[in-house]
């Protein structure tokens, strides 16, 4: 039975068409899950655990890591969860002189968001897919200021002056960490005039959290008005490029048909 080319070609704008409808929807749905996250930031509600008694699963992943900060002189101060979209359970140790705090977590999405976590990068997929512990260090300052050192990519949140991140390579070992942590920390204390805010109690951890968490909602927001980041508004217009090309090719080619 014969075939003809433009009958394929009907099939395959067809399809073309399809995917990006699909493509476009998905977006939305990105847009939409982000945008109810930052409301959710807003006013973030908290549900801490006592020493050990977070889900064993937890307890296991993040032991290792608890463990090799805790070499360093760190001691436990609180584990909590956030109520969000994205399942989260973090620890939080402390330094010697409550200036330093060491965050310890694991998180993954539910449903179709974990999936889509692939538009973050490959990286973000298998974190995301295998739950793999986080960590990173922080030191709080006056006037909400903090400056963070973690190998997750930030950048997208930083302010200068206000919250700042260092990106440190994902096989830093603890104690380099702390160094280059307080390196960083003592330049940018020196460099805005800030002063380090003592954490002591679970209370203050949890006070400051709630006020770095409504940074972060005011930042993710400024970022899906106008994304920052070069390499994903570079994927963004590669994908609508071979989009815009496929369909000419597809168009023209059904036209010399007629």
């Amino acid at each position: 039975m014969p075939v003809h080319l433009d009958t394929i070609g009907s099939k395959a704008l067809g399809v073309l068409l399809g995917a990006f409808v699909i493509l476009l929807w998905l977006l939305a749905f990105v847009l939409r899950h982000a945008r109810r996250t930052a409301v959710g930031m807003r006013a973030p509600r908290f549900h801490t655990f006592a020493k050990g008694a977070m889900p064993t699963w937890v307890e296991d992943k993040l032991g290792p890591l608890r463990e090799r900060f805790s070499t360093l002189g760190f001691r436990h101060l609180v584990s909590y969860t956030r109520e969000s979209a994205r399942l989260n359970y973090t620890m939080v140790l402390v330094s010697d002189d409550d200036v330093t705090s060491v965050h310890l977590w694991v998180a993954h999405y539910r449903g179709l968001m974990r999936w889509l976590t692939i538009l973050r990068g490959w990286r973000s997929f298998v974190n995301d897919m295998l739950i793999l512990p986080r960590w990173a260090l922080l030191t709080y300052y006056d006037a909400n200021r903090l400056y963070e050192s973690t190998p997750v990519d930030l950048s997208n949140m930083n302010v200068p002056g206000l919250t700042e991140y260092l990106r440190l390579p994902e096989a830093t070992s603890a104690a380099d960490a702390l160094r280059r942590h307080a390196s960083g920390a003592k330049a940018f204390a020196e460099r805005t005039g800030a002063t380090p805010f003592v954490v002591t109690t679970v209370e203050q951890f949890l006070e400051r959290e709630r006020v770095l968490v409504g940074q972060v909602a005011n930042q993710l927001e400024r970022v899906i008005a106008a994304p920052k980041e070069p390499r994903s508004r570079a994927r963004l217009a590669v994908l609508w490029l071979f989009l815009v090309l496929a369909f000419t090719a597809m168009w023209q080619f059904l036209s010399r048909r007629q």
